[in-house]
């Protein structure tokens, strides 16, 4: 699926309801972009997970990738 937008004075895009449904973003939700080798960039959504990393204490490793899958399974699934 390709859907296309445009950037705003400001340099502001708005995200399409369906890329927001699908992924599950708010208002005031963050995202990372991802610049790639071949000029194309990727957006995603931060999880909940992502954004409090650092803040307890654990003896154990985060897992970025662990954390992602929980989060999007937690999407797609409607928990989030």
């Amino acid at each position: 699926m390709s859907l296309s937008t445009t950037i705003t004075s400001k340099g502001q895009v708005t995200i399409p309801v369906s890329v927001r449904k699908k992924t599950g973003l708010k208002p005031g939700y963050k995202v990372k972009f991802g610049y790639h080798t071949d000029g194309s960039i990727t957006l995603r959504p931060l999880s909940n997970l992502t954004l409090l990393r650092g803040t307890f204490s654990s003896k154990k490793k985060y897992s970025k990738k662990i954390a992602r899958k929980v989060y999007l399974s937690d999407v797609l699934s409607g928990k989030v």
